[in-house]
């Protein structure tokens, strides 16, 4: 399974897309305690996916996640 969010911003500089999951990482003058998408790459990797940012590094970003996905059979007198 795949998810994607696409904005229209700034985008994320080239030069920083690898440091950006990384904890208390910020990008310049910007509020917060730069934990937050460290948290989302902790939860998705617990969950044996990944975690990343597509952008230009000028107009725009996607941000993505992928974990892997299991079918599983229902049990007779099982509701999803």
């Amino acid at each position: 399974m795949t998810t994607e969010i696409c904005d229209e911003g700034p985008g994320v500089p080239v030069s920083e897309q690898d440091r950006i999951f990384d904890k208390f990482y910020k990008s310049g003058n910007k509020e917060g305690a730069g934990l937050g998408l460290a948290i989302c790459k902790s939860i998705v990797e617990t969950h044996n996916g990944i975690i990343g940012v597509k952008s230009n590094g000028t107009a725009g970003s996607c941000f993505y996640f992928k974990l892997p996905g299991t079918i599983m059979p229902l049990s007779p007198g099982d509701s999803l």
